[in-house]
């Protein structure tokens, strides 16, 4: 009868290629782990103890705390521990007085600040001559407390020279010089004119009719001429004591009514037009 017998399993035979498996594997090197890679594990593995816990700082350590911190972190910024504390009672200048080269026409300025006392005095020099201001002027003095101010409105070619400010306090002074520079600009040179000039000295003579006493001279210029007169640095006004009187041909009196000892003093006339700036000094002695 034809009854169905189970098969019987396959039987795997171990090849050759086993064999090889078997050599490769047992061939293969078995890491060796050093004593330092131990260490560090044993190191991983131990747990750190908890510190101890330090007393709270006091304000005046955290403040010392801070400042070490500081210098380390901007040494520049720090301060000198002798540095010497400024003298109230002596004059110094903060900023003094600095070389100026600007296009003529420009509109710059020469300052000083001083420190210490209020200055008695602040006087300016251009080439070791007194200056004089007036409230038209191109040149304004706007000096104040301990600070120094020259204001030029519209640089020319004639403010070029060495100026010098002297701050004066009781016996103390302190002077600092600058010199001033003028470039001419092209547009100035294509337009040609004659700079104010002085034909005459200042003349004196006495009009006995009406009690004057006239200073005279003779001006010529392209333009429109301003002229001015000063005593001892300070403008003259037309009033009932001082009348200026222009004439044909350029001439130019300052009549001085009733003429009196207190008269007595330095006399400027200066002129201006587009091409520049003239001064004339005289000194005039009554006795």
């Amino acid at each position: 009868s034809n009854i169905n017998k189970p098969c019987a399993s396959k039987v795997i035979k171990r090849g050759p290629k086993i064999k090889k498996m078997r050599k490769k594997a047992s061939k293969k090197q078995i890491p060796i782990i050093s004593d330092e890679v131990k260490n560090l594990d044993e190191k991983d593995r131990i747990v750190e103890k908890p510190k101890p816990q330090e007393s709270p700082m006091s304000d005046f350590e955290k403040d010392a705390s801070r400042r070490d911190r500081y210098q380390k972190l901007f040494p520049e910024l720090v301060p000198g521990p002798c540095l010497l504390k400024p003298d109230k009672t002596c004059l110094k200048f903060m900023n003094e007085l600095r070389d100026v080269t600007v296009m003529e026409g420009a509109s710059f300025r020469l300052f000083v600040t001083v420190l210490g006392p209020k200055p008695d005095n602040i006087k300016w020099l251009k080439n070791d001559e007194p200056m004089e201001f007036s409230k038209n002027g191109i040149i304004k003095n706007q000096t104040k407390d301990n600070t120094g101010i020259l204001h030029f409105l519209k640089s020319c070619v004639t403010d070029e020279g060495l100026y010098t400010v002297i701050v004066t306090h009781k016996d103390q002074s302190i002077t600092s010089r600058a010199n001033v520079k003028i470039l001419k600009s092209c547009t100035k040179l294509l337009t040609q004119g004659t700079a104010p000039r002085f034909i005459t000295r200042i003349e004196q003579h006495y009009d006995c009719r009406v009690d004057d006493l006239i200073l005279e001279t003779h001006i010529k210029g392209d333009g429109l001429l301003n002229v001015q007169w000063f005593l001892d640095g300070i403008e003259i006004c037309n009033n009932e004591k001082y009348i200026q009187i222009r004439e044909p041909m350029g001439v130019y009196k300052l009549c001085i009514h009733n003429p009196q000892v207190r008269d007595n003093g330095h006399y400027t006339i200066q002129v201006t037009n587009d091409y520049g700036v003239e001064e004339l000094k005289y000194h005039l002695r009554l006795e």
